[in-house]
């Protein structure tokens, strides 16, 4: 486990480790620093790496060894590309982070691989954008429009954002990516809840479910697996947690394990086979 912290101007961290083999505790807290000039620290896990934005530069930290017993941080940080001035939200993917930028003019989507690559994934948006969520090759995000907001697509070198139907009376609060080109979203109606099941590809409605029993819209969702049966999580507005069982399109096995230690033998090995537990 391993924190990033801002003190004094400066980004640092903290971490904690877990030797199964020798049933060892460590933790520690680094000596190197980054100086950072926003208001807010946030990060994500690369692979090995950690990537923080301080919501105006960019910068990355790596273990010294696998257990991550020193982070060191580059002193050279990757500056946002005009027109874009400060970073609303990061998340990893694109071969390094895809996050959502802001400027004088609205939001877009960008891509960043250390250490200078930047890519501005489609146009820019007056709307502001928000719950991004990626796959290897586009992100999904919400357009908030005020009165309602949408789930939306875009992609390197696409000229457009690609948006459902409008439904003025819907609100969409959170997404999340399943198998099978499956895009799960958390909407809100005249007081009610549903889940909507979408293409991910062309973001056609294939299904919607009713959640009677959460009090507003899910303020995250998670495809996982419980007891072998695939189910998508829910956190509503009053922190209630509801599983909603679903199909083989809920889960993703070639990805990282959404479960402590990866698999129920807690191997801590992504490469470790899944089965008997994969869903379905």
């Amino acid at each position: 486990m391993c924190a990033l912290f801002k003190v004094a101007g400066s980004a640092q961290a903290a971490w904690a480790t877990y030797d199964l083999a020798a049933d060892l505790v460590g933790s520690g807290t680094s000596t190197t620093g980054i100086v950072v000039s926003g208001s807010e620290l946030s990060a994500v896990g690369v692979g090995s790496e950690v990537r923080a934005t301080d919501g105006l530069a960019l910068f990355t930290a790596a273990g010294t060894s696998s257990r991550f017993k020193e982070l060191a941080f580059d002193p050279t940080k990757q500056t946002l590309q005009s027109p874009w001035t400060s970073v609303a939200s990061l998340v990893g993917g694109g071969g390094g982070v895809v996050g959502v930028a802001t400027s004088s003019s609205g939001s877009g989507v960008f891509s960043a691989v250390f250490p200078s690559q930047f890519t501005t994934w489609g146009p820019s948006s007056a709307e502001p954008l928000r719950s991004l969520v990626v796959d290897s090759t586009s992100a999904y995000f919400v357009r908030d429009s005020g009165s309602y907001s949408v789930a939306c697509r875009s992609g390197v070198g696409m000229g457009s954002f690609s948006c459902h139907s409008v439904a003025m009376s819907d609100r969409t609060a959170a997404l999340a990516l399943g198998a099978g080109n499956t895009l799960y979203a958390s909407v809100t109606r005249a007081g009610s809840s549903v889940i909507q099941v979408r293409d991910s590809l062309t973001l056609a409605l294939r299904d919607e479910i009713p959640l009677p029993g959460t009090v507003g819209a899910c303020t995250s969702l998670m495809p996982t697996c419980l007891s072998g049966n695939p189910v998508l999580g829910c956190v509503d507005s009053v922190g209630t947690i509801v599983f909603i069982s679903t199909d083989a399109r809920g889960i993703d096995t070639t990805a990282d394990w959404p479960m402590e230690g990866h698999d129920p033998g807690k191997t801590f090995n992504t490469s470790t086979s899944l089965a008997p537990y994969a869903c379905p």
